[in-house]
């Protein structure tokens, strides 16, 4: 379906729009657990958006996130920075969750606070997998910091938003994460 839409648009000569629409199409990929594609899809993107003189923040986070799961962290935390300065608040706390991410496994002590900051900032919306995206987040922070107790708290509040929203991968990565800081 992602694909279909997106050919709409290039034929309907609408081509910013349909390199915006790359975040759903890599959105597809990570569900379906190919985050090396959803990268490259969005990396893609990013660059021809480039090429034509728009440095805009809408792929920076969804990019950001990307190369974090493939780790390649130093590109992630570029990505993740400039969407954290875009001013946008949804690529702006996405940014910061991911930057975070990057920040913890840096043993860098502004971590925590950009993931409270992420998490604080999708709490007053309706924005459900964003939220529960940016517990995810801070659920890693937590976690590296070997604060197991809380990162399980942060697991369990985001696989409850995702499971409100039906959002059943995300749901089930949640219950995974939190599973793993039991084990240990």
């Amino acid at each position: 379906m992602a694909v279909r839409y997106r050919t709409i648009l290039l034929e309907n000569g609408q081509r910013a729009t349909f390199l915006d629409s790359a975040e759903a199409l890599a959105d597809v990929e990570l569900l379906r657990g190919n985050p090396e594609i959803a990268a490259r899809i969005l990396e893609e993107a990013q660059e021809e958006r480039e090429a034509l003189g728009d440095y805009g923040a809408m792929l920076l986070p969804f990019l950001a996130r990307a190369l974090y799961v493939i780790g390649r962290y130093d590109k992630a935390e570029s990505a993740a920075e400039g969407a954290a300065r875009s001013g946008h608040p949804l690529w702006s706390y996405l940014g910061r969750g991911t930057l975070a991410r990057v920040r913890a496994r840096q043993g860098q002590e502004d971590a925590e606070s950009l993931a409270a900051q992420a998490v604080a900032g999708f709490e007053r919306t309706d924005y459900l997998n964003f939220t529960g995206a940016v517990l995810m987040d801070l659920g890693e922070v937590l976690a590296l910091s070997g604060r197991t107790d809380q990162a399980t708290q942060a697991f369990e509040r985001a696989r409850r938003l995702f499971d409100q929203k039906a959002s059943l991968v995300l749901a089930s990565q949640a219950r995974s994460a939190q599973e793993a800081l039991t084990r240990e």
